[in-house]
């Protein structure tokens, strides 16, 4: 009956000590992982982060502010045509790297009335803005091509590569004017 009694005894230590390194395991477990709702939360945000328009538009956002402590030059360029206004481009950089250049555009009649700016993170253009449209790149490829009221517009690939090419090369013969 003793024999009996100890080995009930033991047993129950054994499963009452199993049990509880198995809570304990259980409670480690939940507590490395996440809530549900803070995975969620943290996938939403990834993809958000992810967004090339909010990047863009963060950076962009980010340079305005603080365009009085960047270096400014400007140049005014001759009239393109006779009877047309003098184009006049403005350069914002800091340490020597471009970070926003403005280019005053023609209307049909050659008045200066529309501005195009640039927006530049080490070097690189990251976002394009033209009086009727807004363009968004990264690594030096269009990524979103906006109307003017930031709508995306579904612009077949043969376009965006053209216009791509367009918005590369001029902004690079702007940029070089400064140097």
């Amino acid at each position: 009956m003793k024999k009996l009694l100890l080995c009930s005894v033991l047993s129950l230590g054994l499963i009452l000590s199993v049990g509880c390194s198995k809570q304990e395991e259980l409670k480690d477990t939940q507590e490395s992982k996440p809530a549900t709702n803070e995975v969620v939360e943290e996938s939403v945000n990834k993809k958000e982060s992810k967004d090339p328009y909010k990047i863009a538009a963060e950076q962009v956002e980010m340079i305005d502010k603080e365009l009085d402590t960047y270096e400014k030059k400007e140049v005014k360029l001759p009239a393109t045509k006779e009877g047309w206004e003098e184009q006049t481009l403005s350069l914002w950089s800091k340490d020597g790297n471009p970070m926003k250049l403005t280019a005053t555009e023609a209307d049909d009649m050659g008045k200066m009335d529309g501005l195009s700016s640039s927006y530049f993170k080490d070097g690189k253009l990251i976002f394009y803005k033209a009086p009727f449209s807004n363009h968004v790149f990264e690594n030096e490829k269009m990524v979103l091509w906006m109307d003017e009221n930031m709508n995306v517009l579904d612009i077949p690939v043969q376009n965006v590569n053209s216009a791509e090419r367009g918005i590369l090369e001029v902004t690079k013969e702007r940029l070089n004017t400064f140097n």
